[in-house]
């Protein structure tokens, strides 16, 4: 896990062009800490690199990469299964990286098959001096973040967004910028910096340096041919884990007392002879059973488990550090933060992640909800009516659930009014425009929730504060669920594990008995939830209003009045996290002095 940078100059790389590359790899050196060099490919392509040693610790695999001066490679992630295909391809290869695997096959196969034959999570750029070509690409599932820019002097790309803040213009993107107030992070390609945009998940660009021509395609979609005789989602799923456990450095996971996390314990214990250790975050000072059951999961399953205990203090403490250290705004990213720094703090530097569980096995609200919908059947004008009338009461609770219900046959609809951080009323009520019809999903009944999952939450705001705030603490976290072949089963098997059962994420509990421990079964969500509301009113006062009195966020939102909304939030009218995100985006406007 890494991070890169680089520029590309159709008419030659300047020497500010160098030193931009210089100061992004600067600016991204906790994303790898163990070495990092900028390196000028040719007269037009320079890269850059960050390196957190995870495979082959030796420097012979340090990027920029390249063996013969003439390919050039910078790589952020992992290539699972890089070992098997040295061997598919009789690649003669130096080191034990998968760096060098992708190098050798990038020279050897056209760039669409390379993409599709690797498995893992990355963002990779590839430049070939003897055709003039830059090839950039992201993995299947956006994981891993890249970003882009491109003025006259050529363009620009980097891991993270703050290396490209200082070559744009430091304006807002308002179709971003509404998107960020509606659901947390911005839906599209588009950053939240005007010109800045990203790579879409499963998308590549290639350049010709020579011509100037561009293409950018997406060269991934599910798979959904019929899953062959001799395959069962335990196989599938346990190999999904065992490629996640390849390292030469302490690796570990994540264990709560939730199903994924167990799920992703119990496959590690039955794929590996080694010992398992894993690590869960404990909260003396409030009430939870969640450490308790990741607790009796650990002795279970014979793990080495690590509770992380932190005081109410400590945790506070930890919090506008955390804010004032995110690459890119978000109201939700605190608890991975808080996970994270204290996992590296142990000692470790790989940990597998439950992300995508609830996704993928109906474990989110929106399931139960959209499953209701479809029986209230002859009820359903009554039912609707009701919320109607109880809507003109001005009680957001039910504007929201009106608004759901007049969508209700709609499952990307209720699922993404369900996800909603502000109504529209009250965006527009800051200010700005606002538009909820996104139509992101092409399917239907509970597969459109979970594909409306992915794509109002998990792909734009999870993995990415998944990424960003491990990486701000050179962790780095794996995520079995994303493994594309089990993606690609659970979609080729119906609509089954889509749909709410009468046990929660029965299908995954089955697959994994009787290795899997039952204490965890129908045991409510508990997570890791803090009591914000409290803190923001009482010890997080302070930090949160020099926040929300930002000049910057003042000017971004017309209808934003910091002292009407703390009142409205203090009387108990305004929900912890939308007072939160607005606090959130003031601090990280005024670090970065942007404006609209």
């Amino acid at each position: 896990m890494c991070g890169i940078a680089g520029s590309l100059s159709f008419s030659g790389i300047s020497k500010q062009h160098l030193l931009w590359v210089e100061e992004a790899v600067r600016l991204q050196s906790h994303r790898g800490p163990d070495f990092d060099a900028v390196k000028k490919c040719s007269e037009k392509v320079v890269f850059g690199h960050n390196r957190l040693s995870i495979l082959d610790l030796d420097e012979r695999s340090h990027q920029p990469f390249s063996k013969d001066n003439v390919h050039w490679l910078v790589f952020n992630g992992e290539i699972y299964n890089y070992k098997q295909l040295a061997k598919k391809y009789e690649l003669k290869i130096a080191t034990e990286s998968d760096t060098e695997v992708l190098w050798e096959l990038l020279i050897k196969l056209p760039i669409e098959r390379v993409l599709k034959e690797i498995n893992g999570m990355f963002a990779f750029a590839f430049y070939s001096k003897s055709d003039g070509t830059v090839v950039l690409a992201r993995d299947r599932f956006g994981i891993k973040p890249l970003h882009l820019f491109k003025d006259k002097e050529g363009l620009f790309f980097s891991s993270e967004l703050r290396p490209l803040i200082s070559r744009s213009g430091k304006k807002l993107n308002l179709t971003a910028f509404s998107e960020y107030l509606l659901y947390q992070a911005p839906l599209h390609e588009n950053d939240l910096i005007d010109g800045i945009s990203r790579l879409k998940p499963g998308e590549a660009l290639r350049i010709d340096l020579n011509s100037g021509d561009e293409q950018r395609f997406l060269w991934y979609k599910p798979n959904l041919a019929e899953t062959p005789d001799d395959t069962d989602l335990k196989s599938v799923f346990q190999n999904a884990v065992k490629h996640r456990m390849i390292s030469d450095v302490p690796i570990g996971a994540f264990l709560s007392g939730g199903i994924d996390s167990t799920a992703i314990v119990t496959a590690m214990r039955s794929v590996s002879n080694s010992e398992v250790h894993t690590f869960n975050v404990r909260f003396p000072d409030f009430e939870s059973t969640d450490s308790d059951l990741a607790q009796k999961t650990a002795e279970m399953l014979g793990t080495h488990h690590t509770a992380i205990e932190l005081s109410e203090n400590e945790i506070i403490s930890m919090i506008p550090d955390l804010v004032l250290s995110m690459d890119v705004p978000s109201p939700d990213a605190i608890n991975t933060g808080i996970v994270s720094k204290k996992t590296k703090e142990a000692g470790i530097t790989v940990a597998l992640s439950g992300v995508g569980g609830d996704e993928f096995f109906a474990g989110y609200p929106s399931f139960r909800r959209f499953q209701k919908l479809r029986k209230t059947g002859f009820l359903k004008p009554f039912v609707q009516l009701t919320a109607e009338i109880l809507a003109l009461s001005g009680k957001r609770s039910f504007q929201k659930s009106a608004r759901i219900l007049r969508n209700s046959d709609n499952p990307e609809m209720v699922t993404a009014l369900s996800r909603l951080l502000f109504l529209p009323e009250e965006v527009e009520a800051l200010g700005m425009k606002s538009n909820v019809n996104q139509a992101l999903v092409q399917t239907n009944g509970f597969r459109a929730v979970s594909d409306a999952e992915l794509n109002y939450y998990t792909f734009p705001l999870l993995l990415r504060d998944t990424d960003q705030m491990s990486m701000q603490h050179a962790l780095e976290v794996r995520v079995p669920f994303f493994d594309h072949l089990l993606v690609e089963y659970i979609r080729s098997n119906g609509d089954h594990y889509f749909s709410p059962t009468k046990v929660a994420k029965s299908y995954l509990i089955e697959a994994l008995s009787p290795d899997f421990p039952t204490h965890v079964i129908n045991q409510p969500k508990t997570g890791f939830v803090l009591p914000m509301d409290q803190w923001l009113k009482g010890k997080l006062k302070d930090f949160t209003r020099s926040g929300l009195d930002s000049e910057r966020l003042k000017h971004a939102l017309p209808g934003f009045e910091a002292e009407k909304y703390w009142k409205i939030f203090n009387s108990g009218n305004m929900i912890w996290s939308q007072i939160w995100s607005l606090s959130v985006l003031g601090h990280w406007m005024e670090k970065h002095k942007i404006s609209v």
